[in-house]
């Protein structure tokens, strides 16, 4: 079998995921026919360097000379090395071309000692070093990582001398430097260095918001291209802005070949935290064009004048840079509605205005603004000639916040368990900082438990996941953590499972099709065409479970989960009611897929007038009206499920309960004998009960007892048995006879069916 294979190669740089890892992906059928195992080492030569990869099969299918490599550890060759500034860099490897090359297997031996000389700054410890470089294959001469990643070295000597070495968990690792430091040195360094890197972090972001002149925000911005690759998510918005930034100051001629103005302002809105002004500071670093930011509400002064004096003096710089970008964040607070405004408010709007409609003699400069109130903002700036194109930045999907937390895990040295796909997931309503924010927690709780094990000395080595970032690391910090578009708006709940509701197979069945499966099986709706339902409705008997399975739902459902009832809806202020349905719909739509639950929704809405009817006030009118509008009105709210939950299914208008508003009423009848029989093992499963204590007995002599009902039996036992004896370790079966006479209860089904009958009412529509 040929362990070699010379060809020539399509080259790629390695997936965003794959970067670090020394990886190597090749198509099926070149493992096969090279006899390669999974991880096998490899050495991939080319006419100016060797790379050490290890085999992985490729995913894409159908491409037997494509290679994706990560060049971790490489070495260049005489023919492929630059000098530059004394110093030598190694010729580029990959950029999506062919190139002469071969693939050799080699044999490699376990590392028992490997020497590393540093090639930028680093006081790293031993453990950390083994952490970072694990199951690494290495050779003498090689360099490993780069130096804009989070290590750079030369490797020194290696024990045993062999061709190929791969580092394990118990190679022994060493910094070869001018000054030998001890273990208890390199240690503190350690400290020190993540110190230092936060002061530095902390220091890079207060430069950015230093002033260079009348503001605290304003400064010129001239970074370095190529960030635009380091983003996740936000391609929508990036491609926009994009585009606009090209066409007005790049290549304005191409409009004016057209005879066409070029664009004068753009407004960027989306909620707090998505990534707007990372978006603009970073296609004005793409592009290599000055940046002139200003924050709005740290322009306004005590003294009258000088706040348009300073908002003029932003203009005349970013003129004098041209091209380039005047940048706004919170415009919102700048320049609110002039009819709500003080008159200094009033007068900086109308400086804007007269600042941007002036843009025509500095043809190359572009206002870009940032808010996450857009409705706040004076209508005059919101048209063509001001602020000409409005681009949305929504909260990311599922797919680009695990574009996202890439990014952010690409340097952390992530436990082989961490599963980035099952944390997007989880991350719903999560924006681009509180993805960043998770990550950054979940690292701190990694190096936490590094340096208390570190510190331990009778622990000895680490364990193995100590200097990786765990799975158990997320999911603490996610415990803790809420989304940005999810605060002000969201539901704490009391934790419950489907196993926590008693019987209802068939509902529960039902409900968990409805909800869970257009997400887990979104592919398969999409192939058969299939719309997910827009509104189920709960329909039973007081204390029949409805709330209960609303809180499953939201426990289980992993979806953002908003709630409303009569209390919280309805305000003495005229339109309140309306605007709370609209702006919980909205945040719903934002943190989609999510799940509105409206309670006792008979209380809200009501059937509209009819003649000869009693008829709902003006108030829930106008509810209802806006509750329709939402469900399938113009803007349709895709991803958002409606659940709500009523006993009185007659008060209900005949206009709500319909395909395509709610499409399905799910019936919650009273427990039978066996279904009661599993509502109180539920509750009493907590409970120590005596043996002579026959659940079957007491479900048998509850007839028509509700769950909640059943639920307040249970507990009213268990009180009976600490009045007899606060010492008492079990319940009886006299403490249930005991709790059953003095349990009150609720509206019985005989009489709720009778009421019902009475008013010539069914369960069904």
């Amino acid at each position: 079998m040929d362990r070699t294979r010379h060809q020539v190669w399509r080259v790629l740089p390695p997936a965003r995921e794959d970067e670090g890892s020394g990886k190597c992906r090749l198509s099926v059928g070149t493992m096969r026919a090279m006899g390669l195992s999974l991880a096998a080492p490899l050495v991939l030569r080319t006419p100016n360097k060797e790379v050490l990869v290890r085999a992985y099969p490729s995913r894409q299918e159908g491409e037997s000379a494509l290679v994706e490599v990560d060049q971790l550890v490489c070495r260049a060759l005489a023919s492929g090395m630059k000098e530059r500034g004394g110093e030598q860099q190694h010729g580029k490897l990959g950029g999506d071309g062919e190139e002469e090359a071969s693939l050799s297997a080699c044999s490699v031996v376990s590392a028992q000692s490997v020497s590393l000389i540093p090639l930028t700054p680093c006081s790293a410890t031993e453990p950390e070093l083994r952490c970072h470089l694990e199951r690494l294959v290495v050779k003498s001469d090689f360099t490993v990582g780069s130096a804009n990643g989070p290590f750079h070295f030369r490797v020194g000597s290696t024990v045993p001398e062999a061709a190929f070495v791969q580092i394990h968990s118990s190679t022994k690792m060493s910094l070869v430097t001018e000054h030998a430091a001890s273990p208890l040195e390199l240690g503190l360094h350690t400290q020190r260095a993540l110190q230092s890197k936060q002061t530095q972090t902390t220091t890079d972001e207060s430069e950015d918001e230093a002033p260079t002149g009348e503001t605290s925000r304003e400064k010129q911005d001239k970074g370095k291209g190529g960030a635009i690759d380091s983003i996740g998510g936000l391609k929508g918005g990036l491609a926009s802005l994009r585009e606009l930034v090209y066409f007005s100051l790049v290549a304005p001629e191409a409009l004016k070949r057209f005879s066409i103005e070029p664009p004068k302002g753009l407004l960027l809105k989306g909620p707090s935290g998505v990534g707007k002004t990372l978006l603009a500071r970073t296609v004005a670093r793409h592009y290599d064009i000055p940046l002139v930011a200003v924050n709005g509400g740290e322009l306004y002064t005590a003294y009258a004048g000088q706040t348009e004096s300073r908002l003029r003096k932003v203009f005349e710089k970013a003129g004098k840079l041209q091209p380039s970008i005047v940048f706004i964040d919170e415009i919102d607070a700048l320049c609110p509605k002039r009819e709500d405004a003080q008159s200094t408010e009033s007068r900086v709007v109308a400086q804007l205005l007269t600042l941007m409609d002036g843009l025509r003699q500095r043809t190359r400069v572009l206002v870009v603004a940032a808010t996450n109130r857009p409705n706040s903002l004076d209508p005059a700036l919101r048209r063509p000639g001001r602020f000409d194109r409005e681009i949305e930045v929504r909260p990311p999907d599922e797919d680009e916040r695990l574009d996202i937390l890439r990014v952010h895990t690409r340097a952390m040295p992530l436990h082989r368990e961490v599963d980035l796909q099952q944390v997007a997931g989880l991350t719903v309503g999560f924006v681009g900082a509180d993805l960043a924010a998770l990550c950054r927690e979940a690292a701190l709780l990694a190096i936490k438990r590094y340096l208390h094990m570190a510190r331990d000395a009778s622990s000895g080595d680490p364990t193995p996941t100590a200097g990786h970032v765990t799975p158990e690391d997320f999911e603490q910090v996610l415990a803790k953590m809420y989304g940005s578009c999810r605060r002000g708006m969201i539901v704490d709940v009391n934790k419950t499972g489907w196993d926590d509701i008693g019987g209802l197979g068939s509902i529960k069945q039902k409900l968990m099709e409805t909800v869970e499966w257009p997400i887990l099986y979104k592919a398969t709706f999409q192939r058969f065409g299939i719309e997910p339902s827009r509104g189920i409705l709960l329909v039973g008997p007081p204390g029949g479970g409805k709330t209960t399975i609303a809180k499953a739902i939201a426990s289980s459902c992993n979806q953002s989960f908003f709630s409303l009832n009569a209390a919280s809806l309805y305000s003495p202020y005229l339109g309140d009611s309306e605007a709370l349905i609209r702006d919980t719909f909205k945040k719903a739509r934002q943190n989609s897929p999510a799940v509105v639950f409206i309670d006792e929704i008979d209380c809200i809405v009501a059937k509209r007038a009819t003649p000869g009817e009693g008829s709902a006030d003006g108030v829930q009118a106008r509810v209802l009206s806006t509750l329709l509008n939402e469900l399938d009105g113009v803007e349709r709210s895709a991803g958002v499920l409606l659940l709500a939950a009523t006993n009185r299914l007659d008060m209900l208008d005949s206009a709500l309960i319909r395909p395509g508003r709610i499409d399905q009423v799910l019936q919650i009848p009273l427990p039978d004998q066996q279904t009661r029989q599993q509502i109180l093992e539920v509750h009493s499963r907590q409970m120590a009960l005596e043996p002579d204590v026959r659940l079957a007995t007491i479900a048998e002599q509850t007839e028509s007892w509700s769950g909640a009902e059943l639920q307040s039996l249970c507990q009213e036992a268990a009180l009976v048995s600490l009045r007899r004896d606060l010492l008492a370790a079990r319940v009886t079966m006299a403490d249930f006879a005991t709790a059953k006479r003095a349990v009150t209860r609720g509206l019985s089904l005989r009489e709720w069916s009778q009421e019902r009958q009475e008013k010539g009412l069914s369960w069904g529509v």
